[in-house]
């Protein structure tokens, strides 16, 4: 089920680098939730942190919103650092298209602590 579900996101994405926004939509429903009934959190929060980023991407900024702030309901022990450095990247963007700047900077910071770690 695990690799099932994998290949179902890998084709989300390239659904979405094709630009069919419908069919994006559709295949994302339910995957997230689908990764945690695997136990698979850290995948959970990245689905939902590239929801997000797709969201963004079409203008849809509330959206964008609930799906970061489900990623951000996950345990943080549960991701990992590229997972986190990514998810407060989309947070970022999230809080510069609401014009809440310091909200911004401050997960810039976050993200860029999350990938510092990575590299370390």
């Amino acid at each position: 089920p695990y690799f099932a579900t994998r290949a179902r996101m890998e084709r989300c994405l390239a659904l979405d680098a094709l630009g069919d926004a419908a069919a994006v939509d559709v295949c994302l429903e339910g995957l997230p939730e689908r990764y945690a009934e695997l136990g698979e959190l850290n995948d959970a929060a990245n689905a939902r942190t590239s929801q997000a980023s797709i969201a963004l991407e079409r203008g849809d900024v509330l959206a964008a919103e609930r799906y970061i702030a489900a990623a951000l309901a996950i345990a943080p022990a549960r991701l990992s650092g590229l997972t986190t450095g990514r998810l407060h990247l989309v947070e970022a963007q999230v809080a510069v298209q609401r014009g809440r700047f310091d909200a911004a900077l401050v997960a810039i910071d976050a993200s860029l602590t999350a990938f510092e770690s990575v590299r370390d």
